[in-house]
């Protein structure tokens, strides 16, 4: 019967919860495959400036992870 209980009260507090994350909208416009993108300079693990000019016809992806300080 408790475990029910949990159950129950599992889910009807997450009910809410589920309704505000929904109901958010992302504020930037975002890109789609195909789009183009502005220019931009960063620096590799090396240290060295990478442009994304400078990776004209080659295929891959771009990883950010950001580390809160």
């Amino acid at each position: 019967m408790k475990k029910i209980n949990l159950l129950k009260a599992v889910l009807v507090l997450s009910l809410p919860v589920a309704l505000i994350m929904f109901s958010f909208k992302p504020t930037g416009t975002g890109y789609n495959v195909g789009d183009t993108v502005k220019d931009f300079n960063l620096k590799n693990v090396d240290g060295k400036n990478v442009s994304l000019s400078g990776m004209k016809n080659n295929k891959g992806a771009i990883g950010y992870c950001h580390q809160s300080k």
